[in-house]
């Protein structure tokens, strides 16, 4: 969504985004590959999330467990491969430091500044379902009561108004310190 908002004349497809996010058959995406490709493509990436990559590295699932839970890690770790993204955190540790909890100021300064944002949410929340499952939508906009997001779906739903109170529970799943932000724009004409 970010390429095509800043890229709108560049086709990608499914298999190039795929390879440029690490992307796995049936198991979930993590947001970092993603990050380090658009910073490679020249964009200005913000990355704020409360995560310690080197112990993750270290630990994997343990440290999962600590951080998110029994069920969240247990979610994570059905829906990944945990070998892998530990390799991708040993570089991640050694160019991301852990940052504070990202709040709705964050998202709104960095709208303000020209990013677009990834927030990961939970989506059976955000959708009235139990349990969890991480999901990425893209916020573009925030007025006094509503988050204007595009959702990719299951189905897709383009300009989605989440109530800020919707969002907010969704976006602090399983508690306020998972909160996530992943802001992006071009830092060179593209």
């Amino acid at each position: 969504m970010i390429l095509r908002f800043f890229r709108p004349h560049e086709k990608y497809s499914w298999k190039q985004l795929d390879k440029m996010t690490a992307k796995k058959d049936g198991l979930w995406t993590w947001a970092w590959h993603g990050v380090l490709e658009m910073k490679n493509q020249g964009f200005e990436v913000v990355f704020m999330q409360q995560f310690d990559y080197k112990r993750f590295a270290e630990t994997g699932e343990a440290y999962l467990k600590e951080r998110f839970g029994e069920e969240t890690a247990a979610a994570i770790v059905k829906n990944s491969d945990i070998p892998f993204e530990q390799e991708a955190a040993k570089t991640l540790s050694e160019m991301i430091e852990p940052t504070q909890v990202p709040t709705l100021a964050d998202l709104k300064r960095l709208l303000a500044e020209g990013y677009l944002a990834i927030c990961n949410v939970n989506s059976n929340l955000l959708n009235g379902q139990e349990g969890f499952s991480g999901h990425f939508v893209l916020v573009f906009e925030i007025d006094e009561t509503t988050v204007h997001a595009h959702d990719p779906g299951h189905p897709p739903a383009p300009n989605r108004q989440i109530p800020i109170e919707s969002f907010e529970k969704a976006w602090a799943f399983p508690n306020e310190s998972d909160k996530t932000i992943i802001a992006m724009k071009p830092n060179r004409p593209a």
